[in-house]
């Protein structure tokens, strides 16, 4: 069980195409552009191993592996053993999911994987939104007075911001992407949060700007503010900012599970789109 490093999308194509000479029409859940598969290589952070069946990617996000298959769902694959846990997320139509993976999760249990949710893609546009969260306004002054104040979050503090997200238990840590410092600031705002008249964070959200495209991860507010108004509050200064920037398109996947978060996004506006993507976890 040999992991090899990846060097080159060249590589990479031809890995998926020898899969193909044998099996038309494998089972795939890599959705990855070149110059996505390329900047994982650039950071030495993409490998592969040879599987029975076919090939499987693994891409190092710092705390877990990213997995990519390319296999024939028909046949048994194995896995590498590695010293991460690993996170394979299979996307498929609401109600449609076809045999073939229907197949490769059996196998995946077989394997120990586990699965740990189902989610739900929404987008949504960004000024339909603003508009929607402008509600909060009257707040913002009282806030204010209260010496809080919103802004975004400097490289100092985006450990924190991230360590926030994940303790409030809304996000887990398979769903941060490792991030070079340089890639979180090159757009400012991707962090954003309300601090105390002490200057401590109080809330923060976390939106990465891909290829133009807001990717919502989440929003935290620490347990002692909590009810104090600060999400809503966070979200209209979020929207503003990315309506200022020329960010016209949000997207984000939601716990299926999670009625109350399913109901906040609906009523700004957001649309529950039939995408599914069912989460497995395998622990090292």
């Amino acid at each position: 069980m040999i992991l090899k490093k990846l060097d080159s999308v060249e590589q990479y194509n031809n890995l998926t195409r020898e899969v193909r000479k044998e099996c038309r029409r494998p089972y795939s859940n890599l959705y990855y552009t070149a110059e996505q598969i390329q900047r994982y290589i650039d950071l030495g952070r993409a490998f592969f191993y040879n599987a029975e069946g076919g090939v499987i990617f693994l891409f190092d996000e710092e705390n877990y592996y990213k997995v990519g298959l390319y296999l024939n769902g028909e046949r048994q694959f194995d896995f590498p053993s590695v010293d991460k846990k690993l996170l394979i997320r299979n996307v498929y139509k609401e109600g449609k999911k076809e045999a073939v993976l229907a197949n490769i999760e059996n196998k995946l249990i077989e394997i120990g994987f586990v699965k740990q949710a189902t989610t739900a893609q929404v987008v949504a546009q960004v000024p339909q939104v603003y508009e929607k969260s402008r509600n909060v306004e009257r707040y913002v002054s009282k806030m204010e007075k209260n010496g809080f104040y919103c802004g975004t979050v400097d490289e100092t503090q985006m450990f924190e911001a991230e360590q926030m997200l994940l303790d409030s238990k809304i996000i887990k840590d398979y769903h941060i992407d490792y991030r070079t410092e340089s890639e979180k600031n090159t757009i400012p705002g991707t962090y954003m949060g309300i601090w105390n008249k002490d200057g401590k964070l109080c809330a923060v959200s976390i939106v990465p700007i891909i290829n133009g495209i807001a990717h919502g991860i989440g929003i935290a507010v620490r347990e002692e503010y909590k009810m104090c108004g600060l999400a809503p509050i966070l979200t209209y200064y979020r929207f503003q900012w990315l309506q200022e920037h020329s960010v016209e398109l949000i997207q984000a996947w939601l716990l299926l599970s999670n009625e109350k978060s399913i109901l906040y996004h609906s009523s700004l506006g957001y649309i529950i789109t039939d995408k599914r993507a069912d989460e497995w976890i395998k622990e090292y």
